[in-house]
């Protein structure tokens, strides 16, 4: 017996479709959503409603070919479940559960597979990958010339990042995201997909998934998105494991002791002593201000200490999602000398770090269901990437593409609460979409081969 919510039709996607079935209609908007994805928080919940409204539909009435085993939809029915626990349980229940409805998007991965059954997938993917590469290029504008079309250098949310260093007028690149951390998860995510599929391709179109992955890399730095980085970096020793076992390991070992090293240099001040009285680069400098005798990045470690007295609390529950006057009393700890260097959206409850924003809203059952999604994720990408052949190469590509993106948004998350933040939120849960179709579509056709 298997869940309704993860069966899928049809795997065939060069089928065209009329104006008026309801294929037309998952096809358009499942383009919709991920074009959106990239720059409209207000286009892609248009999208995601549409689109549960026809997969709705669409599985009324027809016949499910195929599935998802249940094991895999259980923790995210787990996740809906310590959403509306903490909610009901912690004073103001009402108040608590009118703050869930943004989380209504937490079965997109299931609602894309008939929806992504309608496309052709690698069409889809370069039609993401020219208007990430549009985002890009736009994202440097804004970092070299001060250029947004919605800002002006002036404002508080587009002002210089070094405003110590008066011959660095740097900016970082937001794109058209509220702000630059989600637009670097957003490059982050795209460049690893590209670099994976790049890898897979065959013939001249590599050359525009290499292009593509270049052009995502720019936006990535001009975001001056340090946790991002980090998360490109994991990432692309995620994909590493694509080389045969000996150069593997070396690579992998060889990458960890040169983020271990990084880390030391930058926190013992030798990398900063070291690169004073230069003409500094802004990253040099960006990554000089990052160890924890900086202001911010002290700033950042008290509010993750008062996150841990606050979840040891309130332990299994937590306090309800979103509930941020009940942190307040934990932020009186801190020193003022460290408070002053928080901004004042963080005085309410957000602790940098999307491990302890978890527990501390929906309590230790909350966090292991948020785990346990990723944890089933990436158990379902390795067991297809293991079984697939050499013509199943587009699938194997945006399996391993997915496999890393998600790992590097995962690293991404001990510096920020990017699955709270609406497109990050829709990116991930799109690439968990992508991860499961594409496996379904190595098990359908090795299933098909073996009849």
């Amino acid at each position: 017996m298997h869940n309704g919510l993860c069966k899928i039709t049809k795997i065939d996607t060069a089928k065209s479709y009329g104006l008026l079935k309801r294929e037309f209609w998952l096809a358009g908007f499942t383009y919709f959503l991920f074009v959106f994805s990239l720059f409209s928080i207000t286009g892609v919940e248009f999208a995601v409603i549409a689109l549960y409204l026809l997969a709705a539909y669409h599985r009324l009435r027809s016949k499910p070919e195929e599935y998802l085993p249940r094991w895999i939809v259980v923790p995210f029915l787990l996740w809906v479940a310590a959403l509306f626990l903490s909610a009901l349980t912690n004073p103001d229940p009402l108040s608590n559960l009118a703050t869930l409805r943004h989380q209504y998007r937490i079965l997109l991965p299931f609602v894309l597979l008939p929806a992504l059954a309608q496309v052709n997938l690698g069409r889809l993917l370069k039609v993401y990958l020219i208007v990430a590469a549009v985002m890009a290029v736009y994202g440097v504008s804004q970092s070299i010339f001060a250029f947004d079309l919605y800002r002006s250098p002036s404002d508080h949310q587009f002002a210089p990042i070094f405003p110590g260093f008066p011959d660095m007028q740097i900016y970082r690149a937001r794109g058209n995201f509220a702000g630059p951390g989600s637009f670097a998860n957003h490059m982050m995510m795209v460049g690893l997909l590209c670099i994976s599929i790049f890898f897979s391709a065959r013939g001249k179109a590599r050359h525009w998934w290499a292009l593509g992955a270049a052009i995502t890399a720019m936006g990535l730095l001009a975001s001056f998105g340090r946790s991002a980085w980090i998360g490109m970096f994991v990432g692309l020793l995620v994909l590493s494991l694509r080389l045969p076992r000996r150069w593997a390991v070396t690579v992998v070992v060889t990458g960890c002791v040169l983020l271990g090293a990084t880390a030391m240099l930058i926190e013992s001040g030798w990398l900063a002593r070291h690169s004073s009285g230069n003409v500094q680069s802004a990253v040099i400098v960006r990554l000089t201000t990052s160890g924890s005798a900086n202001d911010q990045s002290a700033a950042r470690l008290a509010l993750w200490q008062a996150g841990l007295r606050a979840i040891k609390d309130h332990p299994l529950l937590g306090v309800g999602f979103k509930n941020r006057a009940a942190f307040r009393p934990y932020m009186g700890d801190i020193p003022w000398q460290i408070r002053k260097n928080i901004p004042s959206y963080n005085i309410g409850a957000d602790l940098h770090n999307i491990y302890l924003q978890i527990a501390f809203d929906l309590g230790l059952l909350g966090l292991a269901a948020y785990l346990a999604m990723w944890g089933v994720v990436f158990f379902w990408n390795a067991t297809w990437i293991a079984r697939a052949r050499e013509e199943f190469r587009l699938e194997a590509g945006v399996l391993w593409g997915t496999t890393a993106a998600l790992t590097g948004a995962i690293v991404d998350g001990f510096f920020h609460d990017s699955f709270f933040s609406g497109n990050a939120n829709a990116t991930i849960l799109m690439f968990m979409g992508l991860s499961f179709f594409a496996g379904l579509r190595i098990k359908i056709q090795l299933r098909d081969a073996e009849a």
